[in-house]
């Protein structure tokens, strides 16, 4: 005599739940991917990679055997702002223009002429 199959939960094993993550990694809260060098960019509106399509300043002064890392700017359309990607910092930085050639915003000026960004009036970063 066969015996009856019991498809109650009860005799059934429980079978763990695999969690699958996004291929990519993790996102932001902008859902930009990290993993792939993406940044939010308040200017644009959305996820770039900014070192691809911003203007890289690497830093005046280094010392030997230390990382170099580099500082972006990117500029709108009109060029009537540009946004300042700086290492080390939560946050990004829209400079507004001043005339033709430079952008400020408090601290910040850069001089796209010179290429170079200032900090209080210093020489900290510059385009090659």
């Amino acid at each position: 005599m066969q015996q009856p199959i019991n498809n109650s939960s009860e005799n059934s094993e429980a079978k763990p739940v695999i969690e699958q993550s996004t291929v990519g990694g993790d996102k932001d809260e902008h859902g930009c991917l990290t993993a792939a060098g993406e940044t939010w960019s308040q200017l644009k509106q959305s996820c770039i990679q900014i070192f691809n399509v911003g203007q890289r300043l690497n830093p005046i002064e280094t010392k030997d055997g230390e990382t170099v890392i580099s500082a972006f700017v990117l500029f709108n359309d009109d060029k009537s702002e540009a946004e300042l990607f700086l290492p080390n910092t939560q946050s990004n930085t829209i400079l507004k223009s001043t005339d033709n050639q430079n952008h400020e915003s408090g601290e910040y000026k850069f001089d796209a002429n010179e290429s170079t960004l200032y900090i209080n009036h210093e020489k900290k970063y510059k385009a090659e």
